[in-house]
């Protein structure tokens, strides 16, 4: 939506960030208060975990309940910094962000609860990364003042409007995945959910190497697409499905036929069931 708009006067483009940053604020709120209210419901009632391990769980939920805000919060300014196509800094924000998650991964062994210390640790890149990117785009670009919290209702309706396909099909992904997580710990237990968490880690994986793909092609699509050049939109897009589909077959298709050896390297030992 922001690259839709990214030609437009510096006024225009200031209401769009304004009322995006405004809106994913009180989502993220919603969603926040959402989680908390909804813990004793999923710890009791909806799965099903060792009585063990269910302290360290109920804190790590909390954990990564306050890690949602960030994640929310930081779409505007993600969204701000591919309209404007500053992909080799997105590139430098995603390198700086594995490696915080690399070196968060090594930093668990130094704490008892681990699961927790991990938790912590990622919630804080998070955090880290919402920093460093209000921060670049406070400096780089005009319309992102933090101070504006002006919410255009003309505009909000207009982006629902624009963006409900989207946020639809993305609340049916989360729904499905997590969904079918609760059904097979209810019937399965916490081991075929391990096994689970696996194989969604490596789909996941092979999807944002594609997603990040799109990256490149998605700000200027939509951008034909405001100046009415319509079969500029078009070429762009399918040559972004091309090379989508070529870049996923590079890496899926090996990853397909070597899957044992992929996950000997990766997790050494490994759920008996993961490959089937």
């Amino acid at each position: 939506y922001l690259s839709f708009y990214s030609t437009q006067q510096l006024e225009k483009r200031t209401s769009v960030f304004a009322t995006t940053k405004s809106l994913h604020i009180v989502v993220a709120m919603i969603i926040f208060l959402l989680l908390f209210s909804l813990q004793t419901f999923i710890f009791e009632d909806l799965i099903n975990i060792p009585v063990s391990v269910v302290s360290s769980a109920q804190s790590l939920y909390q954990i990564m309940a306050v890690g949602v805000l960030a994640s929310v919060v930081t779409v505007p300014f993600n969204a701000q910094i591919n309209a404007n196509e500053d992909l080799g800094i997105d590139a430098v924000f995603s390198v700086f962000e594995s490696l915080l998650k690399l070196i968060s991964a090594f930093l668990i062994i130094l704490f008892e609860n681990q699961l927790v210390a991990l938790g912590t640790l990622f919630v804080s890149v998070s955090w880290t990364m919402l920093i460093v990117k209000v921060v670049y785009c406070r400096i780089k670009y005009e319309e992102c003042n933090l101070l504006n919290f002006k919410l255009d209702i003309a505009l909000f309706k207009e982006m629902i409007g624009f963006t409900s396909w989207n946020s639809f099909g993305a609340i049916c992904g989360v729904a499905r995945v997590q969904g079918l997580a609760v059904v097979l710990n209810n019937f399965f237990g916490v081991y075929i959910n391990a096994v689970y968490a696996i194989a969604v880690q490596v789909n996941g994986k092979l999807k944002e190497f594609s997603i990040n793909i799109m990256k490149a092609f998605n700000p200027r699509i939509v951008k034909a697409e405001s100046k009415g050049n319509r079969e500029e939109m078009l070429h762009l897009s399918m040559l972004a499905s091309r090379f989508s589909l070529l870049l996923y077959s590079v890496i899926a298709l090996p990853i397909f036929f070597e899957t044992n050896f992929m996950l000997s390297i990766w997790l050494g030992d490994y759920p008996d069931g993961v490959l089937t």
